[in-house]
């Protein structure tokens, strides 16, 4: 994410895309994040909500401020966090459930969420420069290289 957020300028950062449901490359950043920072809060908490994001329109509209919180998901990920239980808030269907889960579990569903976004970026992306292809494996599970040489 970071080397992409380093290649693009304001304009494209906050441009609708078309083929994306008219979003922007922003808030699919933001969204990541902000479930990162959610995730990083609950470590501590041990109670851990993605509903309850804050909607950071600053993340959302300046690369400056999306690198920002990057770089501070990436320190506090990188300190080593432990495997613990805990409880996930969170409404399906409109029921409430309270969950237990993980910080290994975790780690993996924002793993994959983030995959899925990414995905959606490369898609704008590709729209705002068809000539952009430095970052190929953005948006691609992790599985599916290794499918594709089986």
């Amino acid at each position: 994410m970071r080397e992409l957020l380093n290649q693009l300028n304001e304009e494209d950062y906050c441009t609708p895309m078309e083929k994306v449901f008219n979003s922007t490359i922003g808030k699919h950043t933001r969204h990541i994040i902000e479930f990162y920072q959610l995730f990083l809060k609950a470590y501590d908490s041990l109670h851990l909500c993605y509903d309850e994001r804050s909607r950071n329109i600053n993340v959302e509209t300046s690369i400056n401020d999306a690198l920002f919180a990057l770089d501070e998901i990436i320190q506090q990920l990188d300190s080593n966090l432990e495997d613990k239980e805990l409880q996930l808030k969170t409404c399906i269907l409109g029921e409430k459930h309270n969950l237990k889960t993980s910080v290994s579990r975790e780690l993996l569903y924002l793993l994959e969420h983030t995959t899925h976004h990414l995905a959606s970026i490369r898609i704008g992306v590709s729209n705002l420069n068809p000539d952009f292809n430095s970052l190929q494996e953005l948006g691609v599970a992790y599985s599916t290289p290794n499918l594709q040489n089986s």
